[in-house]
């Protein structure tokens, strides 16, 4: 599981490579669960609801620790890279941002009331959400960075 620290400074433009790519394979299998938990949510069960929230918390915390490394060690070799311009720079920390907002807004409502349809139904959108921007990562940012 990731450490939920920065601890380690990687050394190369591949470790990062390969420490985002690790992470966002454990994001990803961790996202399948809380989708789950939010399908199960959506036809009435309780007990999901419980492991939802559980769930979301421990997403909550992956994610910020990945999205503090992407930008302590994923922005500086973009600026070092002349394949990247500010632009899409910007647009890392911009979906950065929008994916912290939306992370404490889903986990804000699921703690101020009952885990419901419409929770459930934002928290699959969340989930979609955060495998677009991982997806667009892989696809358009790490490439850039491992080659």
């Amino acid at each position: 599981m990731m450490n939920p620290t920065h601890q380690t400074v990687a050394k190369s433009p591949q470790e990062v490579v390969q420490r985002i790519r690790r992470e966002h394979w454990e994001i990803t299998s961790h996202l399948t669960e809380v989708e789950d938990l939010a399908n199960r949510v959506q036809r009435g069960d309780e007990e999901a609801a419980v492991a939802l929230r559980d769930r979301l918390q421990v997403l909550s915390g992956m994610m910020r620790s990945h999205l503090h490394f992407e930008e302590y060690e994923l922005v500086p070799l973009m600026i070092a890279s002349d394949r990247y311009d500010q632009s899409s720079i910007e647009t890392l920390r911009q979906d950065h941002e929008a994916q912290r907002k939306l992370l404490t807004r889903v986990i804000s409502e699921l703690r101020s009331r009952p885990a419901g349809a419409k929770l459930a139904i934002e928290t699959k959108e969340l989930v979609h959400a955060l495998r677009d921007d991982m997806r667009h990562e892989e696809q358009d940012l790490l490439v850039g960075i491992a080659s």
